[in-house]
């Protein structure tokens, strides 16, 4: 949160000199629900806050509650919790059309974690990748974020995509398995 809050001052400070802000809302929909036919679909708000620099680079904070299953998966405890993305990357708009594609770190917060005593947050790594429509000051956009738990995994991954064909379906499948896709609601400024 204090790095968080320290980039917004800076981005407060140095003002929108050939810059653009985002605040905007997201819904995410657990990949593992969306594919049982039986379930039933609840989307997971996220906040998003974004800016961008002389027309092409891009940082990001975002963040979207997660349910106690999925937290589960990700940190071994059975409790609701907030998943925080801070990246970088381009952003790149054409007439209304934006398209983007960023990675960086992730860390989970877990309800309550002070009262786990043997709970280290680490930082894990992401891929996000996402279009969307500018309609002046607000806008909308598709998204789609891969979960690593460390760089070094990501690192592998990516270095698989130019292996052997069984390294490149490997990584491909780690990829694409636990995409997690979001639509978000941003205004700009």
């Amino acid at each position: 949160m204090l790095f968080a809050a320290f980039l917004v001052l800076t981005l407060i400070i140095v003002g929108p000199a050939f810059a653009e802000i985002e605040i905007g809302i997201s819904a995410t929909i657990d990949p593992a629900v969306a594919n049982d036919p039986n379930a039933v679909l609840e989307p997971i708000p996220g906040f998003h806050l974004a800016y961008q620099w002389w027309g092409i680079f891009y940082a990001t904070w975002d963040s979207m509650v997660l349910p106690p299953d999925r937290v589960n998966e990700l940190s071994g405890y059975l409790r609701p919790g907030f998943l925080n993305m801070f990246d970088a990357g381009i952003r790149i708009r054409l007439g209304p059309i934006i398209g983007f594609v960023t990675a960086g770190m992730n860390n989970i917060y877990v309800y309550r974690q002070a009262e786990l005593t043997d709970f280290n947050p680490e930082f894990g790594a992401n891929l996000r990748a996402g279009a969307g429509l500018k309609f002046g000051s607000a806008g909308v956009n598709l998204s789609v974020t891969s979960l690593f738990a460390s760089f070094e995994r990501l690192a592998r991954t990516l270095q698989s995509l130019a292996g052997t064909p069984a390294e490149q379906n490997a990584a491909i499948e780690t990829l694409t398995s636990g995409l997690i896709p979001a639509v978000g609601v941003t205004l700009y400024f």
